[in-house]
């Protein structure tokens, strides 16, 4: 379900962002920042791991559509085209700066208390803080409802199915912990491109509006120069399919994990960026017959990840300078989203319209690749601003993130 106003949310948003960005930036976070000098007497051990999360059951998909009267009306899933997973990447720092945990999911988004439930399992298994542990979506259209959205709103029905969403926590807790015990020393590379024809801004008409071509992807190697896996960045809803397709599936996010693991060692992970107002593919909401067209697209965002590669910079200095997670405040704009908390389709409780609730932010640095996430669909006309705050030589903008 969109936001009201994308822009209108994003610029009320964006002085606390900016504050958190700027403020790591110049301080280093909790002083985790370490001297060259002391970062070249180890190396950063990195793993991979992947857990498969796809729902057993049918399931009420998320990202389409809005019901009424009865459940046999949602858009339940009749099958799997390709599964949904839990990926993560774990990045220990050799001089003992906080470790990260990045665990990336194919859902169209969590609320921040099942987030929390991932960081509690993580840490409570690995013995490292609950704010190592950095929690994303892809916002996948044709996942379970994980927020509650998607059921029924007269009679109010929630979408979410309890049962399927804790096997989804489950997963995403192991493919953490995996990701953590597979870490072995590792040499980093970085690389910026673009990509600009498989995606495009159509909100509202507007001729001025923005989108942030960005493409960054991080690989790891191990000592024998063995690709363990690599992280991909790139704004765009994966809404090639469209409402009418009712098989499970990651869109175009499942396509360029396969054909990277066909063509490559290791696990690849892709992240979101700024998607929001409105990002979306090129061809968009296709029926059900069109996974030629996903094909094309994750083999499009395949070869250009393969082709930065070939040029990707080593990172010399693979130490974690800072990390910091703050709870901002963010302002409540979305009257659909009060509405289902109001019905209780959303078990979260809200703030009034015009009220304040609050949101985690994290933001880190591995070298010169600076990450930071960013709530919901965040609009990509402040993109430039925030890669110019973050600094360094790439950066990770993390939509649907914390």
């Amino acid at each position: 379900m969109p936001l009201l106003n994308h822009t209108s949310l994003c610029k009320h948003i964006l002085p606390v962002v900016l504050w958190l960005f700027v403020i790591v930036a110049c301080s280093g976070g909790d002083g985790d920042r370490h001297d060259p000098a002391d970062l070249a007497e180890g190396k950063i051990r990195v793993g991979f791991a992947r857990v498969d999360v796809t729902p057993e059951v049918p399931v009420k998909l998320a990202g389409y559509g809005t019901f009424f009267f009865s459940e046999d009306e949602c858009r339940w899933s009749t099958g799997i085209h390709d599964p949904l997973f839990a990926s993560a990447v774990a990045f220990d720092d050799p001089d003992g700066a906080a470790p990260v945990i990045l665990v990336v999911l194919d859902l169209v988004g969590l609320m921040v208390d099942d987030i929390a439930t991932i960081q509690r399992g993580i840490a409570d298994a690995l013995g490292v803080g609950e704010r190592s542990v950095v929690v994303a979506s892809t916002h996948a259209h044709h996942g379970p409802d994980t927020i509650g959205l998607w059921g029924v709103i007269v009679p109010p029905i929630s979408g979410r199915q309890e049962e399927v969403v804790q096997r989804i926590l489950s997963g995403a807790v192991q493919a953490g912990i995996y990701a953590w015990n597979s870490r072995v020393p590792a040499t980093l590379e970085y690389a910026v491109g673009e990509e600009a024809d498989l995606h495009e801004n159509i909100i509202f008409d507007d001729p001025h509006r923005t989108i942030d071509d960005t493409m960054t992807l991080l690989a790891a190697y191990d000592e024998e120069r063995r690709l363990l896996g690599t992280l991909m960045n790139w704004a765009c809803h994966p809404t090639i399919m469209g409402q009418n397709s009712t098989l499970v599936s990651s869109d175009f996010a499942g396509a360029y994990y396969r054909i990277m693991g066909e063509e490559l060692e290791g696990t690849h992970i892709y992240v979101n960026g700024t998607l929001g107002a409105m990002i979306q593919p090129v061809h968009r909401w296709l029926g059900p017959d069109a996974w030629d067209e996903v094909d094309r697209v994750g083999r499009g965002l395949a070869d250009d990840a393969r082709s930065l590669l070939t040029g990707a910079t080593r990172v010399d200095d693979p130490g974690i300078r800072f990390l910091e997670t703050r709870d901002v405040p963010v302002r409540m704009w979305n009257l659909q989203y009060v509405l289902a908390a109001a019905l209780g389709l959303i078990d979260r409780e809200m703030p009034p319209l015009g009220g304040y609730t609050s949101s985690p932010m994290t933001t880190f640095a591995i070298g010169p690749v600076t990450f930071g996430t960013l709530p919901g669909e965040f609009v990509p006309d402040y993109s430039a601003i925030l890669r110019n705050i973050m600094g360094g030589d790439a950066q990770f903008l993390i939509c649907l993130g914390m």
